[in-house]
């Protein structure tokens, strides 16, 4: 069905009015034609002639006036030009009309005033109210079992060590407080201060936040902590989303902190943009080539697990290994994070160790002269059976941060596959393959927090399986149906960049008024406009800080124990720890302390690559939503597909990273500043487009008004021409007027002593408008006029020639 716009309608009654100018005309013509009488006075001949030869009648009838025979071709050309540009405009302003439409379009920039959208959602209802709690934080000497507390930079805290031989006493006089210094919350939070959309360190809330006792820091009372339950997931939903604190990329990955508001008196709605600060993970990942194969089986007395004849099989990663070592950029991490060749180096390790362990190759020892790759057993498909692990469901995706999880190194298995009965004859351990992890991260718990040591979690995915038997079904997991899963090695790290977001809203009220557009990363015109970047160099342990970074001032930059950077994107601190680093699936949900700037972040890769066995962080049967497609149908389809295109890998850890993390925290910055309390100093101010309803045009819609335009244009240079020529002028067509006039024609040629063709039109209309004229009656069908012209007096028969000259006296000279 045709969709009505403004342009139709008014096509329709101009196409309307066409069809009434030319009926109306016509109908009256001839309506008047019947009211004619034969004998009419010469003025009422001279007006009915008027009205009848403007009609159509005449070209329908084809009557003489418009007949050429015997006439001047360009008087028939110019006189046929006239019909012929009538139904152009007749069609011009038919069509023109059409093009006209209505669409709303973002109207003149004016400065907006915002308001604050609640989330009334599932986010919006699961987030803890705002500023009751303190941040919170506690820091520590020592690794294991020595370590205790230590001053966080700047709390103003002292603790006394004492004792010897491994024995340490930890006092504090004091107490210990647990609140963070306001001196920190100043220099870490100068960068954004005053007017501007960009959150910093402390703008950055857990989305649950409770209490729980702590017995060492303050005073033993409750000390604020964060909580973590994932509120809803949109794995499946690849778009930007607007809940409550956050803009969630689930087309990209990442969360932008932003307390929502919107216009205000916006009717239509309105469209504007601002820079938001951004945590986003990256990551890269190795085809290891190598492939885990198995069977379906549903015969619980062969598998406990519903797979049967699980093998390793070479794709190449042990045959066409390259034995160089690898190495990485280490000292320049904060630049140039470099996973790729991270990953690259794990998955290296990963495969040596491997083919030890299956005695494929040998290691370097060269106390038992034993040199590295000394021989190579395998070849290209060469399959090496393994045994199933009991918790590890190998029908869905799957993430580990233990290289090598998939071999039997502690003996735990269900040992039901017989062939997978490897001697190791290298004494290949789990040691061996974390020092593979610990290589990849580039930093463990006991190295120094600092700027260059950034937080990158390494481990191994092992991808949905995919059918290799040519089974019809690519999903199901029928009975002896053959699958295999690839098995990449990634290395992920967590950035914050500020990026140019641009909203949209559409007038009505609520969050789902509010849509993201477009992200983009914000655009600086030289390197010294990219934000600084600060971070504390406290001096402690990766485990002993949750350190704070944030964009700083200048004037922070060259303060002691502050390394700063000044770079668009910032790789945010920190290590990852492959025998169980800070998830945030701990004990009931709780985290140790109030600080999510710091501990969120990894705590969401940590739960990521929690582990490879079914109760394993965000990828085991205890999370509440199925992230693997382990009975999610869609979901096992989707990462089916990505795990088949080895570019399109990392782009899994990227969403699933995204879909857990918005669930962890919110912004509580927006344009009307800190928690959105409107002051005047911190209010951002910001232009709006206000969407409007504008009257746009369909060019095509326009060509009959062009080409009519032309036929103007043209009838316009050839007026100027006669003008200058003086061929054409007002007297000469008053003159021709008086000589096409039917009655003053007849009354010239009847009445010559008192009608001619240069007396004025008063003059004529005086002597002659009343004078009746006889032109005979409506001829019968077969039958000729008995005469052609009678009068109501009788005069004499005047010759043609005699009647010429009459006609031209004057010399056909118009009178002035």
């Amino acid at each position: 069905m045709i969709e009505l716009t403004v342009g139709y309608v008014a096509g329709f009654i101009a196409a309307a009015i066409v069809v009434a100018q030319i009926w109306c005309p016509t109908a009256i013509a001839l309506i008047l034609a019947g009211l004619l009488q034969d004998t009419e006075t010469a003025a009422t001949w001279s007006i009915a002639s008027r009205v009848i030869q403007r009609t159509w009648w005449p070209t329908i009838l084809q009557s003489d006036s418009v007949l050429t025979h015997g006439a001047r071709l360009k008087i028939s050309l110019i006189s046929w030009s006239v019909p012929i540009i009538g139904v152009l405009i007749a069609i011009t302003g038919v069509v023109t009309p059409l093009g006209l439409y209505e669409e709303l379009d973002t109207l003149d920039s004016r400065l907006g005033s915002f308001a604050y959208l609640k989330d009334t959602g599932s986010f919006g209802a699961g987030t803890s109210e705002r500023g009751l709690h303190n941040f919170s934080r506690a820091c520590s000497w020592g690794h294991g079992f020595t370590a205790g507390p230590a001053p966080c930079p700047y709390s103003g805290n002292s603790v006394l060590v004492t004792g010897s031989n491994g024995t340490f006493n930890f006092t504090m006089p004091g107490g210990y407080s647990s609140k963070i210094a306001p001196i920190v919350r100043e220099i870490f939070s100068s960068g954004t201060k005053g007017c501007t959309t960009i959150s910093n360190f402390f703008d950055i809330e857990w989305r649950q936040i409770t209490t729980r006792p702590d017995r060492i820091v303050d005073n033993g009372t409750e000390v604020a902590v964060g909580a973590y339950r994932q509120l809803e997931s949109h794995i499946m939903d690849p778009s930007i989303k607007v809940v409550e604190g956050l803009v969630v990329d689930a087309e990209n990955g990442g969360i932008g902190l932003r307390n929502h508001t919107a216009p205000t008196n916006v009717e239509q709605g309105a469209t504007w943009s601002e820079d938001l600060l951004f945590i986003e993970p990256i990551a890269s990942c190795v085809n290891t080539n190598l492939t885990l194969d198995f069977e379906i089986t549903m015969n619980s007395t062969v598998s406990n697990v519903g797979i049967d004849k699980l093998r390793l099989t070479d794709r190449g990663g042990f045959v066409n290994i390259n034995q160089t070592y690898p190495t990485y950029d280490h000292d320049n991490a904060q630049s140039n994070p470099d996973l790729r060749a991270r990953a690259y180096k794990a998955a290296f390790l990963n495969n040596a160790w491997t083919m030890m362990y299956l005695n494929v190759t040998t290691g370097n020892n060269a106390s038992e002269g034993r040199k590295a790759w000394s021989y190579l057993d395998s070849e290209l498909g060469k399959e090496f059976p393994l045994a199933e692990q009991a918790l590890t469901n190998y029908r869905a995706l799957g993430f580990s941060s233990k290289y090598g999880s998939y071999l039997d190194l502690l003996g735990t298995s269900s040992g039901r596959n017989k062939a997978a009965n490897w001697s190791n004859p290298f004494k290949v351990t789990s040691t061996d393959f974390r020092d593979a992890n610990i290589i990849c991260s580039g930093a463990g718990a006991r190295d120094f927090a600092n700027i260059s040591n950034i937080y990158v979690a390494c481990g191994l995915m092992r991808g949905a399986p995919r059918r290799v038997d040519g089974g019809a079904s690519t999903a199901l997991f029928e009975n002896h149906s053959k699958w295999s899963s690839s098995l990449h090695s990634c290395a992920a790290a967590v950035r914050a960049v500020v990026k140019t977001v641009s909203f949209s809203v559409n007038g009505t009220n609520g969050l789902d008024s509010l849509t993201v557009t477009s992200i983009s990363p914000k655009e600086y015109a030289n390197p010294d406009d990219a934000p600084l970047w600060g971070l504390e160099d406290s001096g402690l342990a990766m485990d002993g800080i949750s350190a704070v970074w944030g964009i700083i001032s200048p004037e922070y930059a060259t303060r002691p124990n502050i390394s700063t950077v000044r770079q668009p994107a910032f790789h945010l601190p920190g290590y990852s720890d492959s025998l169980g680093g800070s998830t945030l699936g701990g004990p009931n949900g709780i985290l140790r302390y109030n600080i999510p700037g710091s501990d969120f972040a990894s705590g969401v890769m940590e739960t990521l690559f929690g582990g490879p066995t079914t109760d394993g962080g965000a990828m085991g049967t205890g999370w509440p939503f199925d992230l693997v497609g382990a009975a999610n149908m869609p979901v096992f389809k989707r990462w089916q597909a990505l795990s088949d295109d080895s570019d399109r890998v990392p782009e899994i850890i990227k969403l699933i990273w995204t879909d857990v993390a918005a669930s962890a925290v919110v912004g509580t910055k927006g344009v009307l500043g800190p928690r959105n309390a409107g002051a005047t100093d911190e209010a951002v101010r910001i232009t709006v487009k206000p969407v409007g309803k504008r009257i746009k045009y369909r060019w095509a819609f326009g060509i009959p008004a062009f080409v009519l335009l032309l036929v103007m244009l043209g009838i316009a240079v050839a007026l100027i021409l006669a003008a200058v020529l003086k061929s054409s002028t007002v007297a000469v067509l008053r003159h021709r007027l008086q000589q096409v006039t039917v009655g003053r024609v007849l009354t010239t040629v009847l009445y010559p002593e008192h009608s001619n063709l240069l007396m004025s039109s008063k003059e004529w209309s005086r002597l002659n408008g009343d004078k009746a004229v006889d032109l005979g009656g409506v001829p019968q069908k077969g039958l000729v006029s008995q005469h052609a012209v009678q009068f109501s007096q009788g005069q004499p028969e005047t010759p043609a020639e005699e009647v010429k000259v009459r006609l031209m006296a004057g010399e056909g000279k118009p009178v002035h």
